[in-house]
């Protein structure tokens, strides 16, 4: 699976980005333009990642996809209180976040949140205590929702998105 322009464009900027210094990063692509191709991409360059969504129907397109983009790679889930070691593992922000604490913070390399938005990267949010729990990782985070006044944490957090493509742009070009 080859990346379309605009997700090359956002591998790209993330590696830049960590080249840089900066352990934290935000992509702000519409549905259907391939962000969990893209996160499978940016995680297959990682030894040891953690992809959180928080909804299973995300947990399994992305394992179907990173069967696809690295099909050497050992998949693990994080699944009713368990946790499977590997070199991707991927979970539920829920089950994940109730096993912090049994897990070394230092165990992944990069962490992927889908649908960041959607977690509430407020102090009290659940995936904002996973991230604060593996600071250590390189962090992404993957949105379709541009900057409103409900997902300001989420901006707050990751900040400015280092790429940002409309729905719009994405019809106009064809991609949608």
């Amino acid at each position: 699976m080859n990346l379309k322009p605009r997700q090359q464009e956002a591998h790209d900027a993330i590696f830049s980005a960590m080249s840089r210094g900066v352990d934290k990063s935000l992509v702000c692509l519409p549905t259907g333009v391939g962000k969990t191709v893209l996160a499978c991409h940016v995680a297959n360059s990682f030894d040891r990642v953690l992809f959180l969504a928080h909804r299973q129907e995300l947990v399994e397109q992305t394992a179907e996809t990173i069967a696809k983009v690295a099909p050497s790679r050992e998949l693990g889930f994080f699944m009713q209180g368990q946790h499977q070691e590997s070199s991707f593992t991927i979970g539920m922000i829920q089950s994940v976040h109730r096993r912090l604490g049994k897990i070394d913070p230092a165990a992944f390399d990069a962490v992927i949140i889908d649908e960041c938005h959607r977690g509430g990267a407020n102090d009290e949010g659940n995936w904002r205590g996973i991230l604060e729990y593996f600071a250590p990782a390189y962090q992404v985070g993957m949105t379709a929702t541009p900057l409103r006044e409900e997902n300001r944490d989420t901006y707050r957090y990751f900040g400015n998105p280092l790429v940002t493509y409309s729905l719009r742009q994405g019809i106009e070009d064809g991609f949608l």
